[in-house]
This record gives structure tokens, C-alpha cells and sequence, in this order.
């Protein structure tokens, strides 16, 4: 069976950028502030089950 692949990842930057009122500071690139929330929108190349398959972490990786 094989994995899940990326097919788009959308930093939906326009809405993001307004809603942390970075618009400003940058149009391409996104820019959040730290705490408040913001939207990720990530597709695969087939379906998933969330409540089986989706982990999140908001903690930094352990780089070796």
C-alpha cells in the first residue's frame, strides 16, 4: 500500500497575511504572527481518513 503523497500544499497566503495584517510586508511570501491562528490547506494524492491517519505536532523536530 503505498504512502501519501503531496500533490499542493496552500499557504493560503493572501487571507493569512490579512488576517495577521502582514499584507504589507509581503504579498508572496506568508507571514504570521506568533499565537494567533492561521490556515494550512495540504492535498494528497488519495484520500485519507482523519481520525485514523492525520497526526499534528506544533512542537520543533529533533534534528540529529
Amino acid at each position: 500500500m503505498a504512502g501519501w503523497v503531496t500533490k499542493k500544499c496552500d499557504l493560503n497566503i493572501a487571507v493569512n497575511n490579512n488576517n495577521h495584517h502582514t499584507e504589507e510586508i509581503s504579498t508572496e511570501r506568508l507571514v504570521v504572527r506568533r499565537g494567533q491562528p492561521f490556515t494550512i490547506t495540504v492535498s494528497f494524492t488519495r484520500l485519507m481518513c482523519v481520525e485514523k491517519n492525520l497526526i499534528w505536532s506544533t512542537e520543533p523536530l529533533a534534528y540529529t
